[in-house]
């Protein structure tokens, strides 16, 4: 089951870039070269629970090092976005009950504020920088819905499966 929540996860995210790339994925990971985890800040249900909050020094820091490529992992979920979905049925046949749109699903301006300054910090030293949808509230209010084996699982007709579908693209949108 870990691996179709694997594969799900690569389809998802990587398909876009994939389709659209304007670097093909070979030269762009030899780009990538030599990389750095910036963990348990942006991912954190609040920046600095986990780890020192993100500063510009950092990423001066890690290209000084000789990293060439940082990852960044972000947690949308939660509080971070309005609209729950946690009230719609995960039962079978059941979608046509949904009646939220992606409007109901809206990120913080604030956060996306924070995570664009730490991006632009990390760009601006001329680093790779990967933005992963990743996070605790991620597995519990989304990639878990599509797992069977998991008590969050939904139905893909359900009405719950559609306002997790909504929410997610939402998110991506904005």
């Amino acid at each position: 089951m870990l691996k179709n929540k694997v594969l799900l996860l690569l389809v998802v995210y990587l398909a876009p870039f994939v389709l659209f790339a304007q670097t093909a994925p070979y030269d762009m990971v030899s780009q990538m070269g030599r990389g750095i985890n910036l963990g348990n800040v942006l991912s954190a249900p609040i920046e600095g629970n986990w780890a020192p909050a993100a500063e510009e020094q950092y990423f001066i820091d890690v290209a000084a090092a000789g990293f060439t490529n940082v990852r960044i992992p972000i947690d949308f979920f939660g509080t971070r976005t309005t609209g729950d979905t946690s009230g719609y049925s995960s039962t079978a046949g059941t979608a046509g009950n949904y009646t939220g749109t992606s409007a109901d699903y809206v990120v913080s301006s604030v956060y996306l504020d924070r995570v664009q300054q730490v991006v632009n910090w990390s760009l601006n030293q001329g680093l790779v920088t990967i933005i992963d949808l990743h996070g605790s509230t991620l597995n519990s209010e989304f990639i878990f819905t599509f797992d069977a084996g998991e008590s969050e699982y939904t139905h893909p007709t359900s009405a719950k499966r559609a306002a997790d579908n909504d929410k997610f693209r939402a998110i991506w949108a904005q």
